[in-house]
């Protein structure tokens, strides 16, 4: 599994005999529990989905043409208006907390496939949009924009408008705060140019400068250097499909009022409804899609595009073809791509669509796509989020055939693993912050940084002196971690003898490997021990806590394993007969 998610067992040493007893017991009790990361609000598993609750208050999908819902930055996120059951266009607005959904005020105007931004203040901007009837054919257009406020009066005000009708625009959020716009279509015109939106004013400004050819529904990136990456899209036609797809990119800059420059081409196939996402490094990725038409075979490929070498290359394949997915970079610097839909062969052909449950995980430094747990419920068009507590959202959407499709309340999180970075940028410019004190690889979070804790410092501390005499006695109040050698030897290995848990991991407790012949009296003391205390959390939880092996000892108040942060310590107080 990739760096930062293995995890190992931790038990606390009780001076106890008998437990040779249950040591075999507490191994197989925990070899069949999948991994468990627990957080300050919730306990999930790492690499799975979780079904809510609670859900959107009214079934809707298609939300904005590109990132389908907004993480705000107090922390709540904005799941806006979009299409609803039969195609009809709903006004409806929720907001999730972290736990569950509630309603929110109902937008001013009922739209889908519109440009969505997060904006300061713990605001989100909704620009343009309008109506896309199942045929594919964009009917309607609205150049009315409006600007979600927090605070005790949350709700939406009239902002704008827009010089001109733009749906299936993108919406960037630039690096002075304000929005770019660009490209669209009113039902009848497709854009080439944008307009620039200033949050201190409430008002847009239309670009100097325009793309060499107009298009909608492309992919739009925010680099590092500040500008925008348009990439794909079409320009949209009041005729059924298909439309005539575009393979020139464009480089979008703000200063001199906005203009834009021709880009690199990209190297496979062009491609509609496909979905892409920012890197760690700043590179951009997109992928999947389906041709001009859509009712037919989707793809697999996908292309990546490097700003220092202004260049746009093939990168490794995604394990199933999927149409109208949802990406997102990770805090482990991975990016999830889930859900779609896909059809056995053309529908002229007879084929038939598929809605995708499938996920999987993109390794940048492997070129590499490992598959994770699939979604709950199969899903296509939805909305996706960051967390700040490090877990994604998603909900709503559609499945089904398309023109037939069936509308979704439902919603589900995912836990990608102990972050690498509390600070995570999204390729629509936004950011998200983590939770302060959230675990990280190498230490903790704070103010969006990854560092090491005081609590490293003093294990690594106590690690060294431990080392220094392997046969002293342990204290009843030490914990062990289980990939330590109990005779001082060499380590052992946290899954050599574990048999696979239920999600193909191993669960890492390894008991039996524990109590050797050959270990000194006091480490069987503490091997005994360390079974019960396998034992103890297995039974009582029907699972073995997972945490990081960076971190090896702390001290710490007695706290509810069920609702303590992730790579919590579970000293012996901790451990209660009535978990």
């Amino acid at each position: 599994m990739v760096d930062g998610r293995r995890w190992g067992v931790r038990c606390v040493v009780l001076a106890s005999f008998g437990a040779l007893f249950i040591a075999s017991q507490a191994c197989d009790a925990a070899h069949d529990a999948p991994a468990e990361r627990t957080g300050s609000t919730r306990a999930a598993v790492v690499g799975a989905w979780t079904p809510l609750a609670s859900g959107l208050g009214v079934a809707r999908g298609e939300f904005s043409s590109e990132l389908k819902s907004v993480a705000l930055s107090d922390g709540r996120v904005l799941v806006p208006a979009g299409m609803g059951q039969g195609y009809v266009l709903t006004s409806a607005a929720d907001v999730f907390d972290g736990t569950q959904f509630a309603p929110a005020p109902s937008m001013l105007t009922a739209r889908s496939l519109y440009a969505l931004v997060p904006i300061a203040d713990a605001g989100a901007l909704v620009v343009g949009g309008g109506d896309v009837q199942p045929q594919g054919l964009t009917n309607t257009a609205t150049a009315l924009a409006e600007r979600w406020v927090s605070g005790q009066d949350a709700g939406w005000t009239s902002v704008g408008p827009l010089h001109v009708a733009r749906n299936t625009a993108s919406g960037t959020l630039l690096k002075n705060g304000q929005v770019a716009v660009i490209g669209g279509f009113d039902g009848t015109t497709n854009y080439a140019d944008g307009e620039t939106f200033d949050p201190t004013t409430n008002l847009f400004t239309r670009t100097t400068g325009a793309m060499n050819t107009p298009r909608s529904g492309h992919f739009a990136g925010l680099l590092d250097d500040g500008r925008v990456l348009v990439v794909g899209g079409a320009p949209y036609k009041t005729s059924p499909p298909p439309f005539a797809l575009l393979r020139i990119s464009q480089l979008f800059t703000a200063a001199g009022g906005g203009t834009f420059a021709s880009g690199p081409p990209t190297v496979l196939p062009v491609r509609a409804g496909f979905d892409g996402a920012r890197l760690a490094d700043g590179k951009m990725i997109w992928c999947g899609g389906c041709g001009s038409a859509c009712f037919g075979p989707s793809l697999d490929t996908c292309e990546i595009y490097d700003p220092t070498t202004n260049a746009i290359t093939s990168a490794a394949n995604l394990p199933q073809a999927a149409a109208a997915p949802i990406m997102l970079l990770l805090p482990t610097d991975e990016v999830l791509v889930a859900g779609g839909f896909t059809y056995t062969a053309a529908v002229d052909a007879g084929g038939t669509e598929i809605t995708i449950a499938n996920a999987a995980l993109y390794n940048a430094s492997t070129n590499t796509w490992t598959p994770t747990g699939a979604l709950k419920t199969p899903r296509y068009d939805a909305s996706i989020a960051l967390l700040k507590d490090g877990r994604v959202l998603v909900a709503g959407g559609r499945q089904g055939p398309q023109r037939t499709a069936t509308f979704l309340t439902s919603a589900e999180t995912y836990d990608p693993g102990l972050p690498k970075r509390c600070t995570v940028c999204q390729r629509d410019g936004s950011c998200v912050v983590l939770n302060d004190g959230l675990p990280c690889v190498g230490g903790a979070c704070g103010a969006g940084v990854c560092a090491p804790s005081d609590a490293g410092a003093r294990d690594a501390s106590a690690d060294a002196a431990a080392g220094s005499d392997a046969g002293a006695a342990v204290d009843a109040g030490t914990a062990i971690d289980a990939g330590t050698a109990i005779d001082g030897s060499a380590p052992l290995d946290a899954d050599a003898d574990a048999a696979p848990g239920s999600d193909g991991t191993s669960s890492g407790c390894s008991c039996r490997s524990a109590v050797r012949g050959d270990a000194p009296s006091g480490a069987w003391l503490a091997a005994l021990a360390l079974a019960l205390a396998c034992s103890t959390r297995a039974r009582a939880r029907g699972s073995v806590l997972r945490r990081p092996r960076a971190a090896r000892r702390s001290r710490g108040r007695a706290i509810d394993p069920g609702s303590a942060p992730l790579g919590a310590r579970f000293p012996r107080s901790e451990i209660r007969g009535d978990e």
